[in-house]
């Protein structure tokens, strides 16, 4: 009895299973249609676009920087022989350097120029134009702060080209045609001395190349001279070894290094601390230790508009001895 339920099941289950394989198939085949027609180009009637000649491109915002972003430089590096323009920021009233997009380098950057006497100098040019903008050709070294970056220069720059109120422009080679055609003809003239010629070479032309001497700017002045013989400034490339003091915060809210009395009891004038990478350190230094923590600090000096600021270039923390043992 049992042999024969057992030949009833498989009978009916071979019977079965046809039908359902069919059934499988089908849907199978439903599917793959469906697919096929979400994957179907468009018809003739609404062309694609890449047959309209429009390429469609997802650009996601958090991965891909928008175009108007630059990367910034590392801090370290040089910049050398490099156009820009100098301008003044209308908001932070700092001055900024606008390097040229055909920089291969570092096109269309534009650095926060560090506070030095070359910069003063650069100032006085651009001051001196009367509203012209003023191209200059700068070597320097990049820092950065705060994800910004800074440019300090480090040779005398010059100036070869400028662009005057009207649009005209006065370029480099320009500029040195027309003195020399203006000292040509002032040259006939038997009656003028040497010094009268030179002057007049300097002031033939308007917007010709300026040359950048150390001492015509006004920090680098009878006044700078006096600050310093004074002792009311440090000499701009004074390099401070291992010097102790605290940090601050002044009245705009930037860093200042207040020094301690040497061992004559005399303190050397406090000096603002320049932005960098080690500027950064410091902060995070003071804000565990709290305000009045002092440092070893060294690096160079600069001046600009009759202050001192300081570059930090290394910096250490003191061992305090607090009990006294034998």
């Amino acid at each position: 009895m049992k042999n024969n339920e057992h030949i009833v099941l498989g009978f009916l289950g071979r019977r079965l299973i046809l039908p359902c394989m069919i059934l499988a198939m089908i849907a199978l085949a439903g599917t793959t249609v469906s697919a096929q027609e979400a994957e179907d180009p468009p018809t003739a009637d609404t062309p694609s676009d890449t047959e309209s000649g429009i390429e469609k491109m997802v650009v996601d915002d958090d991965v891909i920087p928008q175009p108007s972003k630059r990367w910034m430089l590392r801090e370290g590096a040089r910049l050398v022989e490099v156009e820009g323009w100098l301008r003044k920021n209308p908001q932070t009233s700092l001055w900024q350097y606008h390097i040229s997009e055909t920089n291969p380098d570092a096109p269309g950057y534009v650095l926060t120029v560090l506070p030095c006497m070359l910069l003063d100098e650069m100032v006085t040019v651009v001051t001196s134009m009367r509203g012209a903008e003023v191209e200059f050709v700068a070597t320097g070294e990049v820092y950065v702060y705060l994800d910004q970056n800074y440019f300090l220069p480090t040779h005398p720059p010059r100036v070869i080209r400028v662009q005057e109120l009207y649009g005209s422009t006065t370029t480099e080679a320009e500029s040195t045609s027309d003195a020399q055609s203006t000292a040509q003809s002032d040259g006939d003239k038997e009656e003028e001395s040497a010094e009268s010629l030179m002057r007049e070479l300097d002031t033939a032309v308007q917007g010709q190349t300026v040359p950048i001497i150390p001492g015509s700017s006004l920090t680098a002045s009878d006044t700078y001279e006096e600050d310093v013989e004074s002792k009311k400034l440090l000499a701009e490339g004074t390099v401070l070894l291992s010097r102790r003091g605290v940090l601050s915060r002044s009245v705009e809210g930037a860093w200042t290094f207040v020094l301690d009395a040497d061992s004559t009891g005399l303190a050397d004038p406090p000096l603002r601390i320049m932005p960098c990478l080690l500027l950064e350190k410091l902060e995070s230094y003071i804000n565990r230790s709290g305000r009045n923590a002092p440092v070893l600090l060294s690096g160079h000096v600069y001046v600009y508009d009759r202050h001192n600021y300081i570059l930090p270039r290394t910096f250490r923390i003191p061992k305090e001895y607090t009990q006294i043992t034998p």
